[in-house]
């Protein structure tokens, strides 16, 4: 036994200089290799898009004080609102295809309307990355045929009507109304200007598209036409800026068509008769206890009738353009309704 113990020590000895031999061995460098192939240059890569110029920069301050930064709630991010106020709810709805603009789930770090909602930023990293999101046609929410408005596809997935659910059909049955935000939400714009989507009683007036139908670039021609400042234009998209104590129109983009200094978003006297319209039909809506002073509902089952000169009250007060997007359509839909609740 004592033996055996003298010989584990040197045993264990050897062992251990021979695994720190092994080690050492492993762990020492071998020749140097050839030299590898040059790679690219990052700031060159960058460089495409970051370059010297304050383009990028003015487009971000332009950004930076309209309504989809300032005024988009993107606070509502429940999966049923997020696919419009939220930038992750919308890249959701259009990579998943679903045209009722609900996103798969509520994100939870929502952020507001930005670069990466509308372009296809740091994808490439080469100057597709301007790319738009998405070009391809609508399929409406509340319509017939899907609307195509070139560049200004990317706007037209959320500033459209949606469906109260039921939609009032002329002549049909009568429609439970539940809350007094019922209609067709806010931001009917893609509707108006397509002609479709509105509660279209037989009468008197026709119901059509106008010139501003069939503009290519559709909602980026005016509203992104060239910038003043941050308050108007641009990636703003705002039509009026402060101008010596008033509010002047951003005609850059409509002077393409519309020639002469005097121009401005009353051609034709189309505002003001929209306006005398939405007022008339108003009070209408009052008088009847179907709506209140604050143009909301007042909850209760109405006539196909009724509740349809209310939605068509708020879908052309909604396109926020008193007639200028399309005051065929706007005329039609007004006048039709009055005469509707007069009969």
């Amino acid at each position: 036994m004592k033996n055996l113990k003298r010989l584990t020590g040197p045993i264990i000895m050897g062992v251990i200089v021979t695994t720190a031999i092994l080690i050492s061995g492993c762990t020492k460098e071998g020749p140097q290799g050839p030299p590898g192939e040059d790679g690219e240059d990052a700031s060159s890569q960058c460089g495409t898009c970051h370059d010297v110029s304050t383009e990028i920069q003015a487009k971000e301050v332009q950004w930076a004080s309209s309504k989809h930064k300032t005024g988009g709630n993107f606070e509502r991010n429940a999966s049923y609102c997020a696919g419009c106020h939220t930038s992750e709810g919308f890249i959701d709805v259009i990579e998943n295809g679903n045209t009722s603009m609900v996103a798969s789930e509520s994100p939870t770090n929502p952020s507001p309307i930005g670069c990466k909602t509308c372009h296809q930023i740091h994808q490439t990293y080469t100057p597709q990355d301007y790319q738009l999101t998405t070009s391809e046609p609508v399929d409406l929410i509340v319509g017939d045929e899907p609307a195509d408005m070139g560049k200004g596809n990317v706007c037209a997935n959320c500033h459209q009507a949606r469906d109260p659910e039921p939609l009032p059909q002329p002549g049909g049955g009568d429609v439970a109304i539940e809350s007094p935000y019922w209609g067709p939400h806010h931001g009917t714009q893609t509707n108006m200007i397509a002609a479709q989507g509105g509660v279209e009683f037989e009468g008197d007036y026709d119901y059509s598209t106008g010139p501003h139908s069939d503009m290519e670039g559709g909602c980026v021609t005016c509203h992104m036409s060239d910038p003043y400042g941050d308050q108007a234009g641009g990636h703003n998209m705002s039509m009026t800026y402060a101008y010596h104590g008033h509010d002047a129109p951003l005609t850059s983009g409509c002077t393409q068509c519309h020639e002469g200094e005097d121009f401005d978003f009353n051609y034709g006297n189309v505002q003001t008769e929209t306006e005398e319209l939405l007022a008339e039909l108003e009070t209408k809506l009052i008088e009847q206890g179907i709506m209140d002073e604050e143009d909301h509902a007042i909850p209760g089952t109405y006539s196909a009738t009724e509740a349809g000169a209310l939605y068509n009250y708020l879908f052309v007060m909604e396109d926020s353009s008193a007639g200028v997007h399309n005051s065929n359509y706007s005329e039609a839909l007004l006048k039709n309704s009055i005469d509707k609740l007069d009969s």
